[in-house]
């Protein structure tokens, strides 16, 4: 098994001796794409800005690999992980390339210059986004859509194994939204990485995250994060406690030429178990694998499982 991209130990957040969420023990694996959920105020990007180090903890510790994070130089930090705000900024009459080669500032000399290695990084990154197709043009000139992917870029080519993005679907309407959540999952499945994302767009993240941090408020105490599959927080009802209301919600269309899976469950059970198998590649429809729910557990076929992460992890095999 591949050590974590990035693990928190005890982790709380907040500013000074306050603490506004409690973290906890928390894993991002690499390849993986985890959403950072809950309402307005309960600390979601106080619990960013913390994981990326800008922001001291208020107890415990994060580690990026094997290395106590908030122990490295600004420099080092930026080898290892990579931040993408919210906030706008000007890039004056910087092309779209010349952003993304930002990204390569740790690696380079003090005189900045750019290497075949750090110009093909650039490249690379450019591609994978798809922002080659605009490289050359001012960053002025670029919508909102085009510009995030410029961003994205610049995060990939900085070549850490973590990517934390602040509201990364800010400004977009609803299929750019969409857009941005497809090639972020994209990316941590084919480049490796592990990549965190604060956000409100829940029904677009949801369909694309692998995992899901949701911090749950209380009316005394500090936020608390819960970590889990999507579906497995939602039948949980941790979502709804997340937003103070019931989560109900469809994902986008399911394929006609996906495999089928026979779903033998009610209510909430079977809402979730669709969820999962829409956003693995399945459909809901008879004469597939049979999910059925069994007592306290389930059952994927002939096999027991004992959770919706067992399930996922039986129909992802499937799928290889």
């Amino acid at each position: 098994m591949s050590q974590p991209a990035l693990t928190t130990h005890d982790l709380r957040v907040g500013y000074g001796s306050t603490a506004v969420a409690v973290v906890g023990d928390a894993v991002l694996e690499p390849g993986t794409l985890t959403v950072l959920v809950g309402r307005n105020g309960a600390g979601k990007t106080t619990t960013l800005r913390t994981v990326a180090g800008l922001l001291d903890p208020v107890g415990g510790s994060v580690r990026v690999g094997s290395e106590r994070l908030h122990g490295l130089t600004a420099r080092e930090r930026a080898r290892r992980l990579a931040l993408v705000l919210s906030d706008r900024t000007t890039a004056g009459g910087l092309t779209a390339r010349e952003v993304v080669a930002l990204g390569r500032y740790p690696h380079t000399s003090l005189t900045g210059r750019l290497s075949d290695a750090d110009r093909a990084a650039v490249s690379h990154a450019l591609k994978r986004t798809g922002a080659d197709a605009y490289a050359t043009r001012p960053m002025g000139e670029l919508s909102s859509g085009e510009q995030q992917r410029v961003f994205i870029a610049r995060a990939l080519a900085q070549d850490g194994a973590v990517v934390l993005l602040d509201e990364p679907t800010a400004h977009l309407d609803a299929p750019g939204r969409s857009d941005v959540f497809a090639l972020l999952r994209d990316l941590a499945r084919t480049e490796g990485r592990a990549l965190l994302a604060a956000t409100h767009e829940l029904d677009a993240a949801l369909a694309s995250a692998d995992q899901v941090w949701a911090l749950v408020p209380s009316a005394d105490d500090p936020a608390t994060l819960h970590a889990g599959l999507p579906e497995s927080l939602g039948l949980d009802g941790v979502l709804d406690r997340a937003f103070g209301v019931n989560i109900g919600y469809r994902s986008e269309v399911e394929r006609t030429d996906a495999p089928v899976l026979t779903i033998e469950a009610e209510g909430a059970d079977r809402f979730w178990v669709e969820h999962l198998a829409r956003r693995l590649g399945f459909r809901a429809g008879s004469g597939g694998v049979v999910v059925a729910r069994v007592g306290d557990g389930w059952r994927i076929g002939e096999e027991r499982a004992i959770d919706l992460a067992s399930i996922a992890e039986r129909l992802a095999q499937k799928k290889a």
